[in-house]
C-alpha cells in the first residue's frame, strides 16, 4: 500500500473529481488533466466487427448496432468501477416517500398514532434522512488521501488475497460484502482496498451510535447508511429501511454489512444474525433481474487497535460509547507497532443458486408482501454458510501461530529451539493439508516469526544458560487468546485425529470411523449444541467430529 503515498494531495483537485454528474467537456478535460494518476485504463476482450455485422449489408444499421454494443459495454464498465448512478440524496428520499409501500405505511401510522397524514409523512421523511447515505466521490478522494497516510503510519503493510476473481464478478452481479467484524477499522480498510483495486466502495450499514457530530457526516458521505439496533414497535421505520435496502440492491449498488452484528470480543466468528440477510433476500425476491452474490471477507490483524477495551469488557466493564474523542486516542496510538493487516476475499455465494437449493419454488414468492414460510430457515442456513466461508478464508499470520504454541505450553514459555520446532510443525501441517483453497498463510520461517512477534512487543526473550526462553506475561497472554481464537478452527480436524493416537500407536480405519460415529451420536443427544450446524459453532469440540465425518 505504500505506493499510494505519491498521490495528489491538493484539495483544489478534489473539486474536479470524477462522478456521474461531472458536467461539460471542459470540466471533464480538467478532471483528466488534474487526476492523471487516478486514471484507470482497462483493456477489454476484442470485439469482432465481422461477427457483429454478420451478413448484413445495411451500413447505417450496422453502425447503430456497434454504437449500442459499445455504449452498453462502457456503461457497465463505468458502473463496475464507480458504482451505479445515484440521484441526489433529496431526490432519493422523495422517491422513497412516494413509493406505494411507504405511502401505505404512512396511512397506517397516521391511523395508529391518531395524527394527520402530513405529520406521518414528515416522520417517514425524517427516518429516510436519518438512514440514507450521501455518497460523494470528492469525499472518497479526500478519505483516500487521509487513509493512505493513516495506514502507512499504523501498519507495516496491507496484504490482499483473491481479489482478482471479484473484479469479473462485479461486472455481472450486485455484490453484498459480508466481512467478519473485529474492529472499527474493518469498514474503512475494506472500502479503501476496494477503491484501491478499482472497484466501487460499498454502501455500508453502520450502527446509529456512529452517527456522531462531524464523524457521522464524513462516514455518510463515504457511503455509510445508519440503522437502529432494533425496528421493533416501529413499523414505519422498518418499512422505510426495507424500501431503502430494496432501492440499493435493485439498482445494483454494492452494499456491506456485518452478519455477526457486532465486533467479536473473543476473536471467534460469532453466531450470525439474520436480520440484514432476511432484508436482502426479500429485496431480491421483489426484483431478481440482476443476479446477486454475497462475498465473504476475512479481515485479520496482527495487533488489534481496540484490544485494551476488549479486555476490559471481558473483565465485566461496561462497553464505552463511541465518541469523536476516539479519533484523538487512535492518533495517539500511532507511535506503537501494529504489524500488518490482512484481507482475504472468500468464495462468493450466488443467492439465486442458493435459493434454488433451499427453496426450489422461491420465484413463486416474488413480489409478495409477506415473508414466505421458508424465509426464516433459509436465512439461517445462509448465515451459517457465509460464516463457514468467512472461516475458510482465514489468514494464519505469525502472531496466530506463536499464540497457539505458547498458550499451549506450561507457564506460557518455551525454549527458542523448541518453539521453532513447534512452529515448523504447524506450517508443514497447514502446507500439506490446507483448510481450504482460500486460506492464506505467512511465508516467514519459524525463526523469523519469533523475531517478528518480538518486535510487536507481544513476547519476551530471556537468556538462559541452556538457551533463550521465549515467554509472555499474564496480561499479554490474555490478549493473545484473541489471536489464537482467530484460527483455532483451522486446527480442529488435525487435533481430533491426533487425539485418537495419544494412547495408542495405531488404530484401524473401522474402529476409527466407529468412534467418530459414536461420538457424533452422543453429541446430537447430549451436547448443548444439539447437533446444530457446526459452521455456526466452530469452537464446539463435538462439532469437530461432525466435520470429520463429512470429510
Amino acid at each position: 500500500m505504500g505506493t499510494l503515498t505519491g498521490k495528489e494531495q491538493s484539495a483544489f483537485k478534489l473539486l474536479f473529481d470524477w462522478n456521474f454528474s461531472l458536467g461539460g467537456r471542459f470540466r471533464k478535460f480538467l478532471a483528466t488533466l488534474l487526476h492523471g494518476r487516478q486514471t484507470m485504463v482497462s483493456f477489454s476482450p476484442a470485439l469482432s466487427l465481422q461477427e457483429i455485422m454478420g451478413d448484413s449489408h445495411n451500413h447505417a444499421r450496422s453502425v447503430r448496432k456497434v454504437n449500442r454494443i459499445l455504449r452498453v459495454h462502457f456503461r457497465q464498465k463505468k458502473a463496475s468501477v464507480l458504482g451505479p448512478d445515484l440521484s441526489h440524496r433529496r431526490m432519493l428520499v422523495n422517491s422513497l416517500i412516494h413509493t406505494p409501500r411507504i405511502q401505505k405505511a404512512i396511512a397506517a401510522e397516521a391511523a395508529a398514532q391518531e395524527i394527520t397524514l402530513v405529520e406521518a409523512e414528515a416522520k417517514a421523511r425524517k427516518y429516510a434522512n436519518e438512514i440514507a447515505s450521501d455518497f460523494s466521490m470528492p469525499v472518497i478522494r479526500f478519505l483516500d488521501i487521509i487513509l493512505t497516510w493513516f495506514w502507512n503510519k499504523l501498519y507495516s503493510g496491507v496484504k490482499i488475497n483473491h481479489v482478482e476473481p471479484l473484479k469479473a464478478l462485479a461486472q455481472s452481479h450486485t455484490i453484498v460484502y459480508v466481512p467478519c467484524h473485529r474492529s472499527h477499522i474493518d469498514y474503512l480498510l475494506l472500502s479503501y482496498v476496494l477503491y484501491y483495486e478499482g472497484l466501487p466502495p460499498p454502501h455500508i450499514a453502520a450502527g446509529i451510535n456512529l452517527n456522531m457530530p462531524l464523524v457521522g457526516t464524513i462516514l455518510r458521505k463515504g457511503g455509510a447508511f445508519f440503522m437502529r439496533r432494533t425496528f421493533r414497535g416501529n413499523p414505519l421505520y422498518s418499512m422505510v429501511f426495507h424500501e431503502y435496502m430494496y432501492t440499493l440492491t435493485s439498482k445494483g449498488f454494492a452494499t456491506e454489512y456485518f452478519i455477526e452484528g457486532g465486533r467479536s470480543r473473543t476473536g471467534r466468528t460469532l453466531t450470525p444474525k439474520t436480520g440484514m440477510l432476511s432484508i436482502t433476500v426479500r429485496s431480491f425476491l421483489r426484483d431478481h433481474r440482476k443476479p446477486l452474490a454475497f462475498v465473504p471477507v476475512y479481515i485479520g490483524y496482527e495487533k488489534l487497535l481496540e484490544m485494551a477495551s476488549y479486555l476490559g469488557e471481558l473483565r465485566g466493564e461496561a462497553k464505552k460509547s463511541e465518541s469523536p474523542l476516539d479519533i484523538v486516542r487512535t492518533l495517539a496510538a500511532l507511535r506503537n507497532e501494529f504489524g500488518k493487516a490482512w484481507i482475504t476475499f472468500g468464495e462468493p455465494l450466488d443467492l439465486g443458486s442458493f435459493l434454488n437449493s433451499q427453496a426450489p419454488n422461491w420465484k413463486d414468492s416474488s413480489g409478495a408482501n409477506d415473508k414466505p414460510a421458508w424465509l426464516e430457515k433459509t436465512t439461517s442456513n445462509l448465515g451459517d454458510t457465509l460464516a463457514g466461508r468467512i472461516n475458510a478464508a482465514a489468514v494464519i499470520n505469525p502472531v496466530n501461530l506463536v499464540a497457539i504454541a505458547l498458550l499451549s505450553s506450561p507457564r506460557h514459555a518455551l525454549g527458542e529451539e523448541e518453539l521453532i520446532r513447534q512452529l515448523d510443525g504447524y506450517t508443514r501441517l497447514l502446507s500439506m493439508a490446507p483448510y481450504s483453497d482460500r486460506t492464506a498463510m505467512t511465508d516467514l520461517d519459524a525463526r523469523s516469526m519469533i523475531h517478528y512477534v518480538e518486535n510487536l512487543q507481544l513476547i519476551q526473550r530471556k537468556t538462559d544458560a541452556l538457551g533463550d526462553i521465549i515467554s509472555m506475561d499474564e496480561k499479554t497472554a490474555i490478549a493473545m487468546t484473541y489471536y489464537r481464537n482467530n484460527v483455532l478452527h483451522i486446527f480442529a480436524i488435525p487435533s481430533l485425529i491426533s487425539c485418537f493416537f495419544v494412547n495408542c500407536a495405531s488404530i484401524t480405519r473401522k474402529r476409527f470411523c466407529a468412534s467418530v460415529r459414536f461420538s457424533t451420536l452422543t453429541c446430537r443427544q447430549n451436547c448443548s449444541c444439539n447437533g446444530r450446524n457446526t459452521k455456526r459453532w466452530p469452537w464446539c469440540k463435538h462439532g469437530w467430529i461432525v466435520w470429520l465425518q463429512k470429510v
